[in-house]
């Protein structure tokens, strides 16, 4: 089967499930389109790796660019815009704590008091359990942190579970967590034999049994999944750094299985009830200028395939709080 045939028929595949998508869930979106109003938490989209460092700004901004450097400026610059900028923020907040982003994101005025990972944090395991087996997301990945330093492959499955519940985040856990084991130097012997068997047979279910690749092509889907509002420059930075580990030849690869598994992903979410793709974008996101220019896999057969439209949406140079050039999207009305 030649790449454009295989393109083709992934692409083919996403709009039969995003098909199949509107057409089940199209009375709870309607619902949950009444009552985001009322939801008015956000997470930080975070990089998973701390060691990777953000690059520079490569110059001073230019001059006369509005500032969204908190989030009263932000709520200020959409009501200035004759928008209800409060109301837009708000609904952009639930937008990503729907997606798993659970964490601190003062630009959207999520702090560590209401951020839902704080939230989580009240329960213990034993109750995070029982909301994980009702279907929520949130409960699942925390205990998949809870459990990574007891138990990575136990953290892995979790995470792997979060996404089939809906989660974004949980998907780019898991390329972190991949990353992380395909680094570890575990012995063969003593206390670490059951994680030897385990790693050896998480290496052997995937292709190549290279677990490099599999993080880099993890997290590509992940991009795909979110779409652009989830491309920050950690992100980006990640993206490369995952990249240069995965061997050169591979690449490609890489590129191809991310479909394989953003279908894997949407079919379990379809299964679970849940909406399999994310294809209507926040009211209000940030994007790093020349954002399609740096994606990855723009050079291959294989380019990453988002089901995201972002036509209806103007965008607008702003500077950040770091003081860095970045792209206002706003897409709500």
């Amino acid at each position: 089967m030649d790449k454009t045939t295989r393109f083709t028929l992934i692409a083919t595949a996403l709009l039969g499930i995003l098909l199949y998508a509107i057409w089940r869930f199209e009375d709870d979106l309607l619902e949950s389109a009444e009552t985001m109003e009322a939801e008015q938490v956000l997470s930080e989209i975070q990089s998973p790796v701390e060691s990777v460092v953000n690059a520079p700004p490569t110059q001073a901004p230019e001059p006369g660019l509005p500032r969204i450097g908190s989030d009263a400026e932000l709520v200020a610059l959409l009501d200035e815009r004759g928008l209800n900028g409060r109301l837009l923020v708000d609904l952009t907040a639930g937008w990503y704590a729907e997606r798993g982003f659970l964490g601190i994101r003062e630009l959207f005025g999520i702090t560590l008091d209401n951020a839902p990972d704080t939230y989580y944090d009240t329960f213990d395991e034993a109750t995070l359990r029982a909301m994980s087996d009702g279907g929520d997301a949130g409960a699942t990945q925390t205990l998949a942190r809870l459990t990574m330093f007891r138990n990575p492959f136990e953290s892995l499955e979790l995470y792997q579970k979060a996404v089939g519940q809906g989660s974004v985040f949980a998907l780019i856990k898991v390329a972190d967590t991949l990353s992380l084991l395909a680094d570890a130097r575990l012995l063969g012997n003593g206390p670490d034999r059951e994680l030897f068997r385990q790693l050896r047979e998480l290496q052997q279910s995937v292709p190549r049994g290279d677990l490099h690749t599999e993080a880099y092509a993890t997290m590509l889907a992940a991009i795909s999944d979110g779409g652009p509002p989830i491309v920050d420059e950690d992100i980006l930075n990640w993206v490369s750094w995952l990249e240069g580990k995965a061997p050169q030849g591979a690449l490609e690869l890489a590129c191809m299985r991310s479909s394989e598994i953003l279908l894997a992903s949407s079919g379990a979410r379809r299964d679970n009830g849940v909406t399999p793709l994310s294809i209507t974008p926040p009211p209000v996101f940030i994007s790093p200028p020349e954002r399609e220019e740096r994606m990855p896999c723009t050079a291959t057969g294989y380019p990453l395939v988002s089901m995201m439209n972002l036509s209806d949406c103007s965008v607008e140079r702003v500077v950040t709080a770091t003081n860095t050039e970045a792209d206002l999207y706003i897409c709500g009305r």
